[in-house]
């Protein structure tokens, strides 16, 4: 069987960029299907991308490719589900967001059998068709959501998220929603850190799109890359003098009160 036909697109980049990590894992037998303990967890996974710090480990691999990977696997039968052997670090299980993403309904015996079939069918695949870029435009097959043509050689465009992150007073506590909705970009982020994929939440929550959910993403990433806020001393440290300032003075106390809550 050729597994380039045409109804099997090409991975994205980030995709790919974990498939090979995954691969590479099973070349060297640092992976062996009857032993989960030694799969890759979301922090090992993130160290051989070359990533080295993130604020939650989970979170940030969705957004590195397993939530791509998971999705691009699952829209094509022929193809072993390998996100499978990504897996928590205490329980040595995929989180439950596997499942969803692969339409598996809880962790039972039969979930349990069908992981460790997908598991040794991504050992035995030879995954070489998929692990090179060519020029050829990449899409998306029919059974998944709509996605923008990009070539070889090309950056995906960064989604502009003005317009659709809205912040009301009153809504989900001032959180960033979406659209005015009331499905939060933490929500999200939540989702995708759980393993579901793009289509899985567009599956369950209709009424998002996937411009929504990168939109969320991007929305994250400007609010991690933004310098920290100064603290209140910082602001106002040299704006002004207290003349023969003393211990009740109320001016006094209220610097020194706000002071402490900074630096705790």
């Amino acid at each position: 069987m050729d597994l380039r036909m045409p109804e099997i697109e090409p991975p994205s980049e980030k995709a790919q960029r974990l498939l090979k990590v995954i691969v590479v894992a099973i070349e060297n037998d640092e992976v062996r299907a009857d032993d989960p303990a030694t799969f890759l967890s979301y922090s090992a996974a993130l160290s051989k991308l070359g990533i080295t710090e993130w604020a939650h480990a989970g979170w940030e691999l969705v957004g590195q490719g397993l939530g791509d990977l998971g999705g691009w696997t699952e829209r094509h039968e022929a193809l072993p589900k390998i996100d499978s052997l990504i897996v928590d670090e205490g329980t040595h299980h995929p989180g439950d967001g596997f499942l969803k993403a692969h339409k598996r309904v809880a962790w039972d015996a039969e979930s349990e059998k069908w992981w460790r079939g997908e598991v040794a069918r991504s050992m035995e695949f030879d995954w070489s068709p998929f692990l090179t870029r060519g020029g050829k435009t990449k899409e998306s097959s029919a059974s998944g959501p709509e996605r923008l043509l990009v070539r070889e050689g090309e950056e995906e465009e960064v989604p502009d998220y003005h317009g659709i992150i809205t912040v009301e007073p009153g809504k989900r506590g001032g959180r960033a929603c979406i659209r005015g909705m009331r499905i939060t970009v933490g929500d999200i982020l939540g989702w995708l850190a759980a393993g579901m994929t793009e289509s899985a939440i567009i599956e369950e929550f209709p009424e998002l799109t996937e411009q929504d959910i990168r939109a969320s993403l991007a929305y994250a990433a400007d609010r991690e890359k933004a310098p920290a806020k100064p603290s209140f001393a910082e602001r106002w440290a040299g704006r002004f003098k207290l003349r023969d300032a003393e211990a009740a003075d109320a001016r006094l106390s209220y610097l020194l009160e706000r002071y402490a809550k900074d630096r705790k």
